[in-house]
C-alpha cells in the first residue's frame, strides 16, 4: 500500500481515499444518491463523453469483456434483473427448479424458461423448453389449446390404439 492509498471505508478496497474515508468511486455514488441534480449532471456529462469518444468506449468495453470476473459479474447482474422484473428472488427460482416443469412435471431440463403473460408481463411459472415451445406455438391461446385437445380426443376415438 502506498502512502496515498488507504482502505476505502465503504468498499474496503485499497484505493486513494478522497473525502470522509471514501474512494473516488464510492464518494461519487454517495453524491449521486443524495443529490439528484449532481446525478443528472454527471449522467449528462458521461453521455456526452461517450458520444464524443466512441472509439475509446469501444476499446474500454472490449477490454472489460475480456476479463472473466467482469463477464461473470455482468451475467449475474442481468440474471438478477430478469428475476426481479418478474418479482422473483434467486431463492424462489431455485425452489421452482427443484419442483420441475409446472406443466408436464419434468424434474430436470436442459433449460427452464420463465413463462410469462405477453400482454401483462406477469410471471406465470417455470416451464421446460418443450412445454414453453408448445405454449408459444399456440400463441398462449386458450381457444387454440382447447381446439387441440378436442382434435386429439376425436382422433383417438377414430383410431384405436393411438
Amino acid at each position: 500500500m502506498t502512502n496515498k492509498e488507504k482502505i476505502c471505508t465503504h468498499c474496503d478496497k485499497e484505493r486513494p481515499v478522497r473525502f470522509k474515508g471514501y474512494c473516488r468511486n464510492c464518494y461519487d455514488k454517495q453524491l449521486k444518491a443524495n443529490n439528484p441534480e449532481y446525478a443528472k449532471r454527471q449522467n449528462e456529462n458521461a453521455k456526452a463523453w461517450r458520444q464524443a469518444n466512441p472509439d475509446k468506449v469501444k476499446q474500454r468495453d472490449k477490454e472489460r469483456w475480456q476479463d472473466p470476473a467482469y463477464r461473470e459479474k455482468e451475467r449475474i447482474r442481468k440474471w438478477t434483473s430478469v428475476l426481479t422484473g418478474y418479482g422473483l428472488t434467486q431463492e424462489m427460482y431455485d425452489d421452482l427448479v427443484s419442483k420441475g416443469c409446472q406443466l408436464c412435471g419434468a424434474p430436470t431440463a436442459a433449460k427452464f424458461h420463465l413463462d410469462h403473460c405477453h400482454t401483462t408481463g406477469k410471471f406465470r411459472g417455470l416451464l421446460c423448453s418443450r412445454c414453453n415451445n408448445g405454449l408459444g406455438m399456440f400463441g398462449d391461446s386458450l381457444d387454440g389449446l382447447y381446439k387441440a385437445i378436442e382434435y386429439l380426443k376425436e382422433a383417438e376415438q377414430k383410431i384405436i390404439g393411438c
